[in-house]
């Protein structure tokens, strides 16, 4: 059984007090001393008996858990705004990256119908491949660009390193270019490079020609036909890879410059109202992780009517 259940006494505790008292971080990882086992650990119960809690009043308990109830509260309808968001994104890419912008006119082509006045191109058609391998010195202060730098379904690189521990070759990249990580296309790693540096080279640095806008072709990369072309051209069991010379063939319709760049401001707006309410959502946890700390110790108190 890897679950347990706790009988107290509702006269001396309130349950939601002890939900938040139990889900504490400094609760958790004392509890994590009393576990015992070498590949799966499991509480020990008689031990775990022996935990103190600082106990106040029913009152004040109850108090404590609707402060911190609220917060909870707070953090789940920015869940929901990111939820909902996300799904309007997806629609929104699979509209305008098929459909455009006040079409009226189609056409049926090998990839299916797009506007009359779109191309086909592919992907090798339109991208430029860049190799440039390089052996970082020991002193290198570049920065680097690894796959565990790039979030899921982000066109903008919000993290990295530098490169003073990078031993083996990596590529070059440049500002403008696009990074793809090739390994595990399935977790739909692509971003737009805003600065110069170094990055593993299990990303693919592709740099987009005159015809078709960087900020553009980083949606095609995320949109869910590239994503699947991507996975059905791997290569390996524990450490599947796609390649230049598989993803180079996808197909997609290319519109005018004009339309490309009011699609891209369409979804940028709304990668923009997302990463709002990413942040929000991590400044909220951030107050509520405080606040636990604060009322949880006793170190502040709550005024009960």
């Amino acid at each position: 059984m890897d679950l347990t259940r706790l009988i107290f006494d509702k006269n001396l505790i309130d349950v939601k007090f002890l939900f938040y008292f139990l889900r504490h971080v400094k609760v958790r990882q004392k509890m994590k001393t009393f576990a015992q086992g070498t590949n799966v650990l499991h509480l020990n119960h008689e031990l775990a008996k022996s935990l103190r809690i600082p106990l106040p009043p029913l009152s004040e308990q109850k108090a404590i858990a609707d402060v911190l109830g609220v917060v909870d509260s707070l953090i789940a309808k920015t869940d929901e705004v990111i939820v909902k968001t996300e799904r309007l994104k997806k629609g929104l890419m699979q509209t305008l990256l098929t459909r455009g912008i006040g079409h009226k006119e189609f056409k049926e082509t090998e990839i299916g119908k797009i506007p009359k006045i779109w191309q086909v191109v592919s992907l090798g058609d339109i991208c430029e491949q860049k190799s440039e391998i390089v052996q970082p010195p020991a002193d290198n202060k570049e920065p680097f660009v690894g796959l565990e730098h790039i979030a899921s379904g982000e066109t903008r690189l919000r993290n990295l390193a530098q490169s003073t521990d990078v031993k083996s070759s990596k590529f070059r990249f440049y500002t403008g270019d696009i990074l793809y990580g090739k390994l595990r296309p399935y977790l739909d790693k692509a971003v737009l490079a805003d600065f110069n540096g170094i990055c593993s080279t299990d990303l693919l640095v592709r740099k987009p020609n005159e015809n078709v806008l960087k900020e553009f072709l980083i949606y095609i990369l995320h949109s869910n036909d590239f994503i699947k072309h991507a996975i059905a051209t791997t290569t390996g069991t524990n450490h599947p890879r796609t390649s230049w010379s598989a993803i180079s063939k996808f197909k997609f319709g290319l519109p005018e410059r004009s339309e490309q760049q009011n699609i891209a401001d369409i979804l940028s707006a709304i990668d923009m109202k997302l990463e709002f309410e990413k942040k929000e959502k991590v400044r909220l946890e951030r107050i509520k992780r405080g606040l636990m700390d604060l009322l949880l110790a006793g170190k502040i108190k709550v005024k009960v009517d």
